[in-house]
């Protein structure tokens, strides 16, 4: 386990500040898929775990008894936020595409689908740690979530569901496998290469990266054909070795990535403005998607997420005075 920094786990948090990285440079890669074989590849290597690493984490950090004060702050610093940067999101696309999709007002934006996400799981986490073969019955209910073509994009109901399982994984076991993996660097290592190269493997073979995201049915993004709840889970489980390796190499007392880790709130909100300025003027200079380039956006992305996440303090004042300005006017209409 890691050792305690600012009362809090540093491992956990490190690996966070290193999978808030990936998430910026998974966001401006993508942009670029389709025009080379080298930004497809890097793509699908993050979306193979990065998400479901970050799902894990929170469950690390997760109550599994909501206080009044936790549902105070996860309404001022989770719930606010995200109903604030959505409409601020929508409004940009909409600016950009000249005019408005009403369907958008339900789809997260970009990143923003997981903290949706994270306000239904940490509200379910006191049932779920009481509930016999929890865990289990999670994989069950992100196998089933497929089979319905209902439930996608919207509300975030399909990656909410699919992503369970990793966030009941943390919030049950996530300290002691952390610890483990922490110590056995070696195996950690021997997993995530492992792993890894199963998912190029697959990918060479025709599989369709897409289903990494876990955002869509069966009847769009599926493998093993007519078993396609077995190709799920099976995706999953590869993604799971490749989380845990991963995390088992990130330094617990890497304190830039620990600083970071603490501070991802911000990156998640506000990096997506710069992506979209990205995708404007790759539309004007048409960038380029070879090896250089992918060095270039995660070098974009190390520093825009170090710069964004100098803006969490101002960001939670921000929020912590929008919170209690509401209050006091709920206050004042109840009097």
């Amino acid at each position: 386990m890691g050792q305690k920094y600012v009362g809090r786990d540093s491992h956990a948090d490190a690996v966070r500040g290193a999978l808030i990285i990936l998430v910026v440079l998974g966001h401006f890669v993508e942009n670029f898929r389709g025009r080379s074989v080298q930004m497809s590849l890097v793509w699908a290597l993050i979306y193979a775990f990065h998400m479901p690493l970050f799902a894990f984490v929170s469950g690390v950090f997760a109550r599994k008894e909501i206080t009044e004060r936790a549902a105070e702050s996860m309404v001022g610093r989770i719930v606010l936020p995200l109903f604030v940067f959505q409409l601020l999101y929508v409004a940009a696309a909409a600016g950009v595409k000249g005019e408005l999709d009403p369907a958008s007002l339900l789809r997260p934006y970009y990143a923003l689908w997981f903290l949706l996400s994270l306000i239904v799981w940490r509200c379910l986490a006191p049932v779920l740690s009481k509930l016999p073969g929890t865990l289990f019955v999670c994989i069950a209910v992100a196998l089933a979530a497929g089979f319905t073509p209902e439930v996608r994009y919207a509300l975030s109901l399909s990656r909410t569901a699919y992503f369970l399982p990793f966030f009941v994984l943390g919030m049950l076991h996530g300290r002691s496998l952390l610890g483990f993996m922490q110590q056995t660097r070696l195996f950690a290592a021997g997993m995530f290469v492992g792993s890894m190269a199963v998912v190029i493997a697959a990918i060479g073979v025709g599989m369709d990266a897409d289903v990494l995201r876990g955002s869509m049915p069966y009847e769009e993004h599926a493998i093993f054909g007519g078993y396609p709840a077995a190709g799920r889970f099976m995706t999953m489980l590869l993604s799971a070795c490749e989380a845990l390796g991963f995390a088992g190499l990130v330094p617990a007392t890497q304190r830039g990535l620990v600083w970071l880790g603490s501070r991802t709130m911000a990156v998640y909100l506000m990096h997506a403005f710069v992506v979209l300025g990205v995708k404007l003027i790759d539309r004007r200079f048409e960038l380029g998607g070879g090896w250089a380039w992918v060095a270039v956006w995660a070098i974009a992305a190390t520093v825009l997420s170090i710069s964004l996440a100098m803006l969490q303090r101002p960001l939670d004042a921000a929020f912590d005075w929008l919170y209690g300005a509401l209050r006091r006017r709920r206050d004042q209409s109840l009097s």
